[in-house]
């Protein structure tokens, strides 16, 4: 189809409120552009010839109460000190001062930043011209996250916080010459840093945390105050008129909504601050149930975007509670359900998988260090919900609660009795993920078995849609005995080579099939599908002896492609996958991918792998007896790499194998994983009716696993077999 009759389909397919909102952009855009070209000649000091005033800020924070407000200056100060581990947070600041700053695994000097639309990794300059034109002349060899990233500011918030922690001005003095260098030299519509409304958002709220941290600064003056507070006001304008209700209506929406809703509910001496307000809250009540699936993860499918949105609606809900602000009961369910499924997808080792795109986002963002472990949004859980397995889950008091809690939540918090969740193996239907683990303690084995769509709203035709899901259909992830073992392999970069992007969103990066010429999706371009496949759940059961979890993917009408899973508590995983064709044959690729601490390496035989991480040993029998593959760090991106953060990527063991199926006589794939290698006998039959069973023996035990081809599992164990 070409790209006019796409474009025509798409606008066809437009509500009347979809093609008024977009006409009314198109104004705003002309407005903006006018306003632009007007100001031009008449450098703007971000002041705009309105006057506010310190002290009637100052004031109003003890009317409207921030996280970090006059009231609890000298007490949180006090917590932080006693414990936490406040000297590795002063280091982490001496350590951007010094010029080590890391972003998007990139090193990003500050004692340089001279200029704010510079490109911190090329060195390069995007042109100061107005927002709209940015793109008409882009860098060729950049990746604009990385700017975005550095303008974000929330570096600034590490520093302020190190202000606070010890009244040195030496941290207030750069937060507050940094937003003053930004402010002149980013006027209202110039440049890169207005071509993205959430990158406002995100830069309100950092800038936001770093005025309360540096409150009592010598360095924040009236006239620096009012440079603030100005800027502020027209990154909100800016963002009123350009919401991502379209565009990109899911963390985007959310994020520019919590902006307007915080500098609504901050910066009121604008008159324009009740409607900001009042905006940014009246689409977050609206969206609540929209951006997450009834059972709790975001409709992006994507773990990290899932915290992102998260994140930006628990600071909104802290706020509105420690101002006695009601909240409407559809949003406080929808929240309670997204830290749920957060709960229960987190590993043993407090990490959750890296299922999706990322771009190493954090809308609670206290350290610049990434990391994968969100379980200091489950510490707020206990406060808010009253849930004693968030705090079970959630690991101790966090900074997250620290800060955005108020001293009656933190005593809450301490007097709660921590109490384990409620199952060990759940079944999240709508999103299509199912979690089984031993038990909740620290050394666990724990199986993430994937279901579910791409993301939600995508097409199944050849209309092209950005999703931040990847085709990792029947995917699954296994840790064993509280070490990970397989893993997804998350994602590397948006913008910088094609191959590398490509890779990790396709099915070869994922511990499922390839099949070859019956794709999940079709990659159109970075972040763009097409003619996108939906797979679903058809079997969890759990009973004493074992879970089974199936799902299934239509891959085209003539090929159903079915994954069952077979978990035997601390003793082993049995996979099948299976086929319903009019196909004679199918060529498929079987991929599995390790966690960077595992080693990885085959057996004598050469038809087993042994996979060790520290003290604990896997075995993986492929029971069809391929030649099977292991690579590690190899020159392209198919040779053995994951990427944990956005521009970071670690060298892995991938292991698997290319085989071909004649369909009229074997209709399956087995493979199974045993969490104990020392095994003295394996025996495995079939027949061609897909009748299986297997046999195999440790310990003077014997075990028997069938699967008949009504796909019905059986388990067995006999001592002195």
């Amino acid at each position: 189809m070409s790209t006019l009759k796409l474009k025509l389909k798409k606008l066809t397919s437009m509500s009347p409120e979809e093609i008024l909102f977009r006409t009314k952009e198109k104004y705003y855009t002309l407005t903006d552009r006018f306003e632009y070209l007007s100001k031009r000649s008449k450098p703007s000091n971000g002041s705009n010839g309105k006057k506010t005033s310190l002290n009637i800020f100052k004031k109003g924070i003890q009317r409207d109460r921030f996280f970090i407000d006059t009231d609890n200056l000298n007490e949180k100060h006090r917590i932080a000190i006693e414990r936490f581990p406040w000297k590795k947070w002063l280091s982490e600041a001496e350590q951007i001062l010094n010029g080590n700053l890391y972003l998007l695994g990139t090193k990003m000097d500050i004692r340089d930043l001279t200029d704010w639309h510079r490109d911190p990794v090329t060195g390069k300059k995007w042109l100061k011209v107005f927002y709209k034109d940015v793109y008409k002349s882009p860098l060729t060899d950049a990746d604009i996250k990385y700017v975005w990233e550095i303008n974000r500011h929330q570096y600034l918030i590490v520093l302020a916080k190190a202000y606070f922690l010890t009244g040195d001005e030496k941290y207030a003095e750069v937060v507050f010459r940094h937003i003053e260098s930004w402010i002149e030299q980013n006027p209202y519509g110039c440049g890169v840093n207005w071509t993205s409304s959430l990158e406002l958002a995100v830069r309100i709220f950092s800038w936001t945390w770093a005025l309360f941290f540096c409150l009592n600064s010598s360095h924040l003056t009236e006239a620096l105050y009012n440079k603030i507070s100005s800027s502020i006001a027209e990154q909100a304008k800016y963002i009123t008129r350009h919401l991502s209700c379209y565009f990109s209506p899911y963390n985007h929406l959310i994020g520019e909504a919590a902006g307007l809703y915080l500098a609504g509910s901050i910066y009121t001496e604008h008159s324009d601050s009740s409607q900001w307000k009042s905006l940014g809250w009246s689409i977050l009540c609206e969206q609540a149930e929209k951006q997450f699936h009834p059972d709790g993860i975001t409709v992006e499918q994507a773990t990290f975007y899932h915290h992102f949105t998260l994140g930006f609606y628990l600071q909104c809900i802290q706020l509105r509670r420690l101002n006695r602000e009601p909240i409407p009961d559809n949003v406080l369910k929808s929240i309670e359900k997204a830290l749920e499924f957060s709960m229960f997808v987190t590993r043993p080792d407090g990490t959750i998988p890296m299922i999706g795109d990322v771009d190493n986002a954090r809308s609670i963002c206290f350290s610049t260090t990434h990391s994968w472990d969100f379980r200091g949004f489950l510490s707020l859980g206990p406060s808010i919900f009253n849930r004693e397995d968030f705090k079970f889950v959630s690991d101790g008091v966090s900074e997250e609660l620290l800060w955005l809690g108020s001293l009656e939540d933190l005593t809450h918090y301490e007097n709660l009795s921590p109490t384990p969740p409620f199952d060990t193996a759940l079944c999240f239907k709508h999103s299509g993920y199912s979690v089984v683990r031993s038990s909740w303690s620290n050394t666990a084995d724990y199986i993430l078995f994937d279901s579910g769509e791409i993301a939600d709203g995508l097409f199944s035709d050849a209309t092209p849609s950005a999703a931040h899901g990847h085709a990792d259909a029947l995917s699954f992830e296994l840790t064993v005995k509280g070490k990970p073992f397989l893993i997804d392999p998350g994602l590397y970069t948006y913008f910088s080579s094609e191959d590398w992007h490509k890779y990790f969103r396709l099915e070869s990066a994922h511990n499922t099939l390839t099949i070859k010429n019956h794709p999940q999706a079709n990659y159109v371009a970075p972040l763009t599908w097409n003619f996108v496949k939906k797979p679903s759940t058809v079997v969890f059961e759990k009973n004493d002896h074992f879970t089974h979890m199936a799902g299934e993917i239509a891959l085209s009408s003539e090929l159903i492609h079915r994954r069952d899973l077979l978990y035997i508590e601390n003793h082993a995983l049995l996979l099948i996958d299976s086929f319903e064709s009019s196909i004679d044959i199918i060529e498929y690729a079987y991929n599995l991918h390790f966690h960077p601490d595992v080693e990885v390496k085959k057996s004598g035989d050469g038809q087993s792998l042994i996979a060790t991480n520290g003290e604990v040993k896997i075995k993986i029998f492929f029971l069809t007896i391929p030649d099977i593959v292991i690579e590690k760090g190899g020159s392209t991106p198919f040779s053995g790499w994951v990427a944990p953060g956005y521009g970071i990527k670690i060298a892995s063991y991938i292991a698997g194998f290319k085989g071909k199926l004649h369909l009229s006589a074997q209709k399956f794939v087995p493979v199974l994983i045993v969490f104990n290698p020392e095994i003295d006998h394996i025996e495995f039959n079939t027949n061609n009716d897909s009748d299986i069973s297997l046999t195999y023996s440790y310990s003077n035990k014997t075990y028997l696993i069938s699967f008949s081809s009504s796909k019905k599992f059986s388990f067995k164990k006999a001592v002195n077999g």
